[in-house]
């Protein structure tokens, strides 16, 4: 007689094993999907604070653009005063002394170029407007010029009274604003660095997401599907042919082969299974990451190379 309670015993075990697995990757893809979802929102919340910084950051270099660009243009109107006082003190008058009234406005910007060592086209629109604002003092010199022994008055000379007038004042706000200036530099490294970091966390987020996906589980259930055919539903099948009578009992295939032939089949089916609940406890990573790699990477991300080079070029030319 074919060994029933045997098959049933088989199936049994088979299934409880079976149901553990079932049980194990059920809650893998529970845990999954959970996490998934976590990662999910603090993406939403990383990508939402790099928008904010970013805005911060177009603010902040807008103003430290418009404040270089102020600087710009006060250095060309400083260099500009320079080199007219330079041609009133030195040029006008002694090096070129035509009549006053033969002078045209055309005729002093021509003079200045040459002064200066420049085309006339492009001589720049700052000496262009300080030489019209000093048309009067250039007019002056060449006056006294024509006098023998005369020498200008440094008193009658209106654009070297309000140019001393005007440089304390000029002096304490350039220090204010380079403070200000400072300080938004280094708030912009602050912006840039901790936008950095945000990206760095939203990669790492991003691979833990991908590592997370539920679908990584599907050739294990299919796995799962050829093993309970193996190890629960072949027995029963057996044995269920056994007791409707489609298998003849008492010949010997049935008392003797017949059973290893079930027992095999139930210890492969139980073999993937346990292969299964092995290779998904192995899997899991639990320790923690090297730490030199974890310094290597912070030495070198800490400053955000772009904006740091820029902050050290500014440093040293206000130094110079």
């Amino acid at each position: 007689m074919a060994p029933l309670g045997f098959y049933g015993s088989l199936a049994t075990a088979g299934g409880v094993f079976l149901g553990l697995l079932s049980a194990y990757l059920t809650s893998r893809i529970a845990g999954m999907q959970s996490e998934r979802d976590s990662i999910r929102r603090r993406v939403e919340a990383v990508d939402a604070r790099r928008r904010s910084l970013r805005e911060q950051r177009e603010l902040i270099r807008d103003e430290i653009e418009g404040i270089e660009e102020k600087w710009a243009r006060e250095e060309r109107e400083s260099k500009a005063k320079r080199d007219i006082k330079e041609f009133i003190d030195d040029h006008a008058g002694e090096d070129w002394s035509p009549a006053p009234k033969d002078v045209e406005f055309t005729d002093v910007l021509d003079e200045v170029a040459s002064f200066v060592n420049v085309p006339r086209d492009a001589l720049p629109a700052e000496h262009i407007d300080e030489a019209s604002e000093r048309f009067g003092d250039i007019l002056y010199v060449l006056e006294k010029a024509q006098i023998p022994y005369a020498r200008p008055d440094p008193l009658a000379l209106m654009g070297d009274i309000a140019t001393a007038t005007n440089a304390d004042s000029s002096n304490r706000w350039a220090v204010q604003e380079r403070e200000r200036y400072d300080a938004q530099r280094s708030r912009l490294v602050e912006v840039s660095t901790e936008m950095s970091a945000l990206q760095r966390e939203r990669e790492s987020l991003s691979d833990r997401f991908e590592n997370t996906d539920p679908e990584q589980l599907r050739s294990n259930l299919k796995d799962v599907g050829l093993a309970a055919i193996a190890s629960v539903i072949f027995p029963l099948v057996v044995a269920g042919m056994h007791v409707s009578g489609l298998v003849v009992p008492g010949i010997p295939f049935a008392t003797t082969i017949e059973p290893l032939v079930v027992f095999a089949i139930w210890v492969v089916g139980l073999g993937v299974v346990f292969a299964h609940m092995n290779s998904e406890l192995t899997d899991n990573d639990d320790s923690l990451p090297d730490e030199s790699a974890a310094v290597e990477n912070d030495s070198e991300t800490d400053d955000p190379p772009a904006e740091a080079e820029a902050v050290e070029a500014t440093e040293s030319e206000a130094a110079d």
